[in-house]
C-alpha cells in the first residue's frame, strides 16, 4: 500500500512492471514482451524497485505475498 500511495507516473510504471514480473515468475524476457519494453529496462526497474523498497524478490515467500497483495488490491475498491 505505501507503493501505491506514492501516486507518480513512475510509481504506476514500477507497480505494473513489479506485479507483471511476479505474474510471469520472474522470466524478464516475458515481461519485457508483455510491457512492450527491452529487457535491460525491466531489470533496471525491478532494481529500483528492491532497493527502494527493501525486497528480496529472490524469496519465494515476498514473492507470493506481494502477488497476493496485488490481487487482494484488485477485488477490494481502493479508497482513502
Amino acid at each position: 500500500l505505501q507503493m501505491m500511495h506514492t501516486d507518480t507516473k513512475k510509481s504506476r510504471q514500477q507497480l505494473e512492471i513489479l506485479y507483471e514480473y511476479l505474474r510471469c515468475d520472474r522470466k524478464l524476457t516475458d515481461v519485457a514482451h508483455k510491457l512492450d519494453m527491452h529487457r535491460n529496462n525491466v531489470i533496471y526497474h525491478i532494481k529500483q524497485i528492491e532497493d527502494k523498497w527493501h525486497l528480496d524478490l529472490n524469496d519465494p515467500d515476498v514473492r507470493l505475498k506481494l502477488l497476493i497483495s496485488f490481487e487482494v488490491i484488485n477485488f477490494i475498491p481502493f479508497t482513502e
